[in-house]
């Protein structure tokens, strides 16, 4: 069997600062991760980038069909849902037979509903690996008659849609093969402004799978409810692996926090440090405020940490509480003195407007993150994505179809938006937005902040022309809605 893996555009590309300055091009890990075990079970596969590419629809159908291919599997989040949709609807118009597979979050929350639509023969859910390739030995065999005995699987029978078993999350991530980067030109991948690198290859990858926590709003894990970890062993292997073949050095950790916990951590230290002395590697990751310890992230900056995020969210202990973070706002300045005595760079992410919140909250937020000063900082909307406990809240009390193409972190102050607001929130989407983008001028135009960049070489020059647009782009945007106000009062 041929397939061809695809990582759709997704709505938000629409908007041109978006695509090209806050979310550039990374490197798609699962379906790399999907290639290689296709690939080790005799299939061939190859990947497309549709978000790297800026191609349309019209444009990837007739590469579909000139490339022969037997089945193609697309990565659907809530994003890029329309068009997923579309794409699926023109392979069929235009007479394509193979079988059209979806994975990933928002396929595995929509899966009756995607399926129904007729275009598409199955949903992959949760890990896709074990699936997707039993899913090509069987089409390959049976066509759609051989989908009935695939764990972790639905699809379309005689107008209804049928869910297999559920398939057992992977017991041993350290057996899984090495992502397939040989799929994709790493040199198109080269401009990350908010990791602070440009010009080289960087790699995501993963040293777990899963989360001990389900927070409210949180999407992630949705079909991955298992927490799973590699060894550190397994881990700095491949980072060696990825440095030797493909002449990497910059590595983006994906897990929803790293390290897994202060034992995993001290042992990656002294792996990196027996396999390096000191380590012509370096990387980046995601962590909690009370993971912060300062003797073992010193140590983990000594062996190649540059960057540590966090997610602190909230400035109300209370909101921490309710979304299952179970985390403190003082756990959060402590972090963050640790992290600024060790001088690593750091991005703080919030997010505001969760049901419960006035605009009293949303600010006391957007100050608190201000005061704590990290390099880089995000103030998210909240957004109920599928998947969340959140949706399936709302969900549960009556019919919920947002417009997916707009369920968007960073969607509101790039874009205008309607002085209605979502039933959700408690404060208006426009003053969400207008909040948004107050609370980051007031962070990135402060004199230390600016001081800090420019000691640390945060930007390149052409990502200071991009935030220089950006800012001139959210003042234009400022001045217009006072405009707008001022005339409507």
């Amino acid at each position: 069997m041929k397939a061809l893996l695809i990582n759709p555009a997704n709505g938000l590309q629409a908007i041109p600062l978006y695509r090209r300055f806050l979310v550039p091009p990374i490197p798609p890990l699962n379906l790399v991760y999907l290639a290689a075990a296709a690939e080790a079970r005799g299939h061939q596969a190859d990947v497309y980038d549709q978000f790297l590419e800026r191609t349309d629809n019209a444009t990837l159908v007739a590469r579909i069909l000139a490339g022969g291919y037997d089945a193609v599997g697309v990565s659907c989040l809530t994003p890029s849902h329309d068009i997923v949709c579309d794409l699926g609807r023109r392979l069929r118009t235009a007479g394509y037979a193979g079988a059209i597979v979806l994975g990933n979050t928002h396929a595995h929350v929509f899966a009756d509903s995607l399926l129904a639509e007729g275009w598409c023969d199955a949903v992959v859910h949760g890990e896709g690996e074990e699936t997707f390739a039993a899913l090509l030995d069987a089409w390959a065999n049976q066509g759609r008659e051989g989908l009935a005995d695939i764990a972790g699987l639905s699809y379309r029978r005689d107008e209804t849609t049928v869910r297999n078993s559920d398939r057992p999350p992977l017991p041993d991530l350290d057996h899984l093969p090495y992502p397939a980067w040989d799929k994709i030109d790493l040199d198109r991948y080269l401009s990350y402004p908010s990791l602070f690198l440009y010009g080289e290859r960087m790699l995501p990858v993963q040293a777990s799978r899963g989360c001990r926590y389900r927070c409210y709003m949180c999407a992630q894990d949705a079909a991955l409810r298992r927490y799973r970890r590699r060894s550190p062993a397994a881990m700095v292997a491949e980072l060696s692996d990825h440095h030797r073949r493909y002449g990497v050095r910059h590595f983006v950790f994906l897990d929803g926090y790293f390290p897994p916990d202060a034992a995993w951590g001290w042992e990656f230290v002294e792996r990196m440090r027996l396999e390096y002395g000191r380590s012509p590697l370096n990387f980046q990751f995601e962590t909690r405020a009370d993971m912060v310890d300062e003797h073992l992230f010193a140590a983990l900056i000594e062996c190649g940490c540059r960057h540590v995020w966090i997610g602190f969210e909230s400035a109300s202990d209370e909101t921490l509480r309710r979304i299952g973070k179970h985390t403190t706002t003082a756990q959060g300045r402590e972090a963050m003195r640790v992290l600024r005595r060790l001088n690593v760079a750091t991005t703080g992410f919030f997010i505001i407007g969760f049901p419960w919140e006035d605009d009293a909250a949303v600010k006391n937020t957007i100050r608190h993150g201000i005061e704590l000063r990290p390099d880089l900082l995000k103030f998210s909307v909240a957004t109920p994505l599928p998947g969340s406990p959140w949706f399936d809240e709302i969900s549960r009390a009556g019919p919920f179809r947002p417009d997916f193409s707009r369920m968007g972190a960073w969607a509101g102050f790039l874009e205008p938006r309607r002085d209605d607001h979502p039933s959700y929130s408690l404060v208006p989407a426009n003053v969400l937005a207008r909040r948004q983008l107050e609370g980051l001028l007031r962070h990135y135009l402060r004199p230390r902040v600016l001081l800090r960049h420019a000691r640390l070489g945060s930007f390149s020059p052409r990502a200071l022309a991009g935030l220089a647009l950006l800012g001139l782009k959210m003042i234009e945007g400022a001045i217009g809605a006072a405009f707008v106000r001022q005339r409507s009062g």
